[in-house]
């Protein structure tokens, strides 16, 4: 076989299909009488709102001679439950200005 009926073999199939796709593209977007721009769009829900008010969260700032036993002490908590707010806080190496977070008042 020379290459000219080779590529007829392939060719033939290839136009026609690209022809059937053209086709169908044409068809489809006459069959579509609404703009994209027109078309509806799901109206976006708003959140839900519940009755839950957010505790303010309170920082202490550390200073010079503060240690963890003496700031739970001062807020009237305990090291542990420092310990579980600050889990990235290092008891033996507070450092001045660094910012503990402290558990919210009991009412």
């Amino acid at each position: 076989m020379d290459w000219r009926a080779e590529a007829r073999r392939y060719a033939i199939p290839v136009l026609l299909l690209l022809l059937v796709t053209v086709g169908a593209l044409i068809v489809r977007g006459a069959l579509d009488d609404s703009e994209p721009a027109a078309r509806a769009k799901p109206a976006p829900r708003a959140p839900a709102k519940v009755g839950v008010k957010r505790a303010a969260v309170k920082f202490h700032l550390v200073e010079s001679g503060d240690t963890l036993g003496g700031i739970a002490e001062r807020y009237g908590t305990t090291v542990a439950r420092l310990h579980v707010l600050n889990p990235s806080v290092d008891a033996g190496a507070l450092r001045v200005g660094q910012q503990i977070r402290l558990p919210a008042p009991t009412r």
